[in-house]
């Protein structure tokens, strides 16, 4: 599964290790386990990271104040904890170097893909960011 993140919001998805998206996904997330291949898509940068492994389960606001203002709960109340695969840690690429990989809801639009990958697609999409991402 990809996770989204802005330049606002990566800094805290990669120290914390925790990934996070709004409520619409949470049929998607219930499906994540500690095998699960996850990755992180920058919108700011148009940079896809990874790959990750799920720590444990998604679940409901495990860091109720992540990405929040002060006295405020998360905005992305749907979240799993996260760590870089690999010994050298998470790597990115554009999403352009990735692209062929992804599955587009709108060919014209190059950030619209879908969230959900399959077995094939993760392996694949985690092999060429080991291979040949630059790090983080």
């Amino acid at each position: 599964m990809i996770f989204m993140c802005n330049d606002k919001t990566v800094f805290e998805c990669v120290d914390r290790g925790l990934f996070g998206s709004k409520r619409s996904v949470l049929l998607q997330a219930e499906k994540i386990d500690v095998k699960s291949r996850l990755f992180l898509f920058n919108v700011s940068t148009k940079a896809m990271m990874g790959p990750f492994r799920a720590s444990a389960a998604a679940g409901i606001n495990l860091v109720s104040d992540a990405w929040a203002a002060p006295g405020e709960s998360s905005p992305f109340p749907v979240q799993v904890k996260v760590a870089p695969e690999g010994r050298d840690g998470a790597k990115h690429l554009p999403v352009a170097r990735v692209r062929d990989l992804l599955c587009f809801a709108n060919a014209r639009n190059p950030n619209n893909f879908e969230s959900v990958l399959d077995g094939k697609q993760a392996t694949e999409l985690g092999e060429r960011l080991l291979r040949d991402g630059l790090r983080c």
